[in-house]
């Protein structure tokens, strides 16, 4: 429970820190695994119930203001609660050099390939492939970017 109260603190002033590298690290104490040269801009949110690991994003991603990651979701105090079918958690990952938009949204058990961009606003309901831009909702492949990553 203490636990869960330093990354929830952590996690709030993450949110409200304009200087890049304290920001990073705020978010990495918050239980958000972030890669090297990574940008997590202010205003992102993680629905993860603070549990570590559950986020990743990877080496030089970037993530735009006010991007939503739901690793966790459940009706909470909801008589719906009661099917417990209803109820997700599963681990969210963004593969390196990917960009997320601008209040996009991505939904837990997903993975954002290497290089892929979401668009501005989109919700991701599913896997996108590496080097693919998607954009829409649901979120849905509109081109493929040519680029070696490996150079």
């Amino acid at each position: 429970m203490v636990l869960r109260v330093l990354r929830a603190v952590c996690r709030l002033l993450a949110n409200h820190c304009i200087a890049l590298k304290p920001r990073m690290a705020l978010f990495r104490a918050s239980g958000i695994r972030i890669g090297n040269g990574a940008v997590v801009n202010m205003d992102v949110k993680f629905v993860d119930d603070y549990e570590t690991g559950l986020i990743e994003i990877g080496d030089r991603a970037a993530v735009a203001p006010g991007a939503t990651f739901v690793a966790v979701s459940h009706p909470n105090h909801s008589r719906l609660s009661r099917l417990g079918s209803l109820s997700t958690s599963a681990k969210i990952v963004v593969r390196p050099d990917a960009w997320i938009g601008v209040n996009a949204i991505v939904l837990a058990g997903l993975t954002i390939g290497r290089g892929a961009v979401v668009g501005a606003g989109a919700v991701v309901t599913r896997d996108v492939p590496d080097l693919a831009v998607v954009q829409g909702v649901p979120a849905k492949v509109v081109r493929q970017i040519e680029l070696d990553l490996d150079e």
